[in-house]
């Protein structure tokens, strides 16, 4: 972020990343009307002398630089952003309506937006294979499933062989012998890390659609907003991070809002079923608030996965090859790494019901449409992905967690209004509380030159939006 002052504004050029203009190659630098706004503000701040307004000036300034200096020209890009992100959200939930489970659903997810994914970069020639440590440790790892096997038809051939001292191998010294134990560990860290990565990305999608089937898509985004306090909960358990006091006061102000949202969900789910209702009882209106607290905490077990799958890319990251790794790439190993972790539980509990449903769907009527919007949910999720990353890209650090935080609003109000789903006074406050916490915790993580969820990690930012 570029620094302001009450006298001078520094312009400042955006930089691209020769890794991402594959997006969108057309995007340049600000126009003369950004320039023209650029004078008017520092026209305006020197001709305010007052020291009573010098706070506000430099607030204004500093909101300028988050959100109005951001090129005209990326501002299509940004607004695409935007609207495939509902897409995506919007296109998530009617799959859920359904009745497709969330175990299928987040298969489908994963697994197509890896095959998508993986022809995008094999067209632009940005295909990375896996990691040649992960490879070499699933290579050895059959390697050793075949020995055990041929060790069992060879056993006397195996204690001759160990008897023999002529075939047996000197040890290597200590020195190399330790140096081979710290690259093993090494590898094996990586391995894991890398495992990590793609299951708990699963299991934040598993619980994201869980939720998408419980309630309305407005409140699950809203609690979803909460990111923050996961995410830094689980770098202060991990010793990487620390926490300010008015970091602490935004999260309290987040929490009031999922608080108020929770309570507004529940309101509205009662007035919706208050037709349907046979008595006046308050076992229902116990059970519709059961409903809303269970979704809420469904949703903040999908920020606490995408928090340690965070983690775990972090590690990833601190190793050599990792570092290698684009993250379009590492999005699609993840997601296949996910995919591949739901196989056996889709296998055990969803298959039956998968085959019986198709069986008795008509094909062209309602079979095709059902593929055709699967297909599209997940062309949405990675063009999102896509844009956001180029975005990035371009724009600072600042910049694009003032975007985010707006985009969280747009997409909360619109899959609300989307669905026809009234929003409450209460749950408008807890909304509004919501964005005011978010936004202050991204400006004072800002302040401190860090960005979301780590101030050890500066990828963290680019990393929470790969996110459903």
């Amino acid at each position: 972020m570029d620094m302001i002052s009450s006298k001078q504004i520094l312009p400042t050029t955006p930089t691209t990343n020769p890794q991402h203009t594959t997006v969108a190659s057309t995007i340049g630098t600000p126009n003369a009307s950004s320039n023209h706004r650029q004078d008017f503000e520092i026209d305006w701040i020197r001709r305010s002398n007052s020291n009573s307004h010098l706070d506000n000036e430099k607030i204004m300034a500093q909101c300028w630089t988050i959100i109005g200096d951001v090129p005209l020209d990326l501002v299509g890009v940004v607004v695409v952003w935007y609207f495939i992100g509902v897409a995506s959200i919007c296109t998530t939930k009617i799959l859920a309506d359904q009745g497709v489970p969330p175990l299928v659903l987040t298969f489908q997810q994963l697994f197509l937006g890896s095959i998508l994914l993986r022809i995008h970069l094999g067209t632009t020639g940005e295909l990375q294979p896996v990691p040649k440590a992960v490879k070499d440790k699933v290579r050895s790892f059959f390697a050793r499933t075949r020995r055990k096997e041929t060790t069992k038809l060879s056993v006397e051939n195996d204690q001759n062989d160990e008897e023999n001292p002529e075939t047996t191998i000197t040890s290597p010294s200590k020195t190399n012998n330790k140096d081979a134990t710290m690259i093993q560990s090494n590898d094996d860290a990586l391995f894991i890390h890398f495992g990590l990565m793609g299951i708990f990305d699963g299991l934040d999608f598993l619980s994201t659609a869980i939720g998408f089937t419980m309630a309305n898509a407005s409140f699950v985004e809203t609690v979803k907003s909460s990111q923050p306090i996961t995410t830094t909960a689980v770098a202060l358990i991990f010793g990487i991070d620390t926490l300010q006091r008015t970091e602490a006061a935004a999260m309290a102000v987040i929490v009031a809002g999922v608080f108020c949202s929770t309570l507004g969900n529940a309101h509205t789910q009662n007035d919706n079923f208050e037709e349907h209702r046979l008595s006046s009882s308050s076992s229902d209106s116990n059970m519709t608030m059961a409903q809303s607290v269970q979704t809420a905490m469904i949703g903040i077990a999908a920020n606490l996965m995408f928090a340690l799958r965070v983690n775990a890319q972090k590690k990833f990251r601190a190793h050599p090859e990792g570092q290698k790794m684009s993250d379009a790439n590492m999005l699609m190993w993840m997601q296949r790494m996910g995919s591949l972790a739901l196989v056996i539980p889709i296998l055990i509990w969803e298959l039956p019901g998968v085959i019986q449903r198709t069986q008795n769907t008509p094909f062209w009527d309602e079979l095709v449409p059902f593929w055709i919007l699967v297909l599209i949910n997940a062309f949405c999720f990675i063009l999102y992905t896509l844009t956001n990353t180029f975005v990035l890209s371009r724009v600072s650090v600042g910049q694009h967690t003032g975007l985010n935080a707006l985009r969280r609003m747009f997409v909360i109000v619109f899959t609300a209004i989307a669905f026809g789903v009234p929003i409450t006074p209460m749950k408008a406050l807890g909304i509004l509380l919501c964005f005011s916490g978010f936004s202050a915790f991204s400006y004072y993580r800002n302040q401190q030159g860090t960005t979301i969820g780590t101030k050890k990690d500066n990828n963290m930012d680019e990393v929470e939006e790969m996110d459903p």
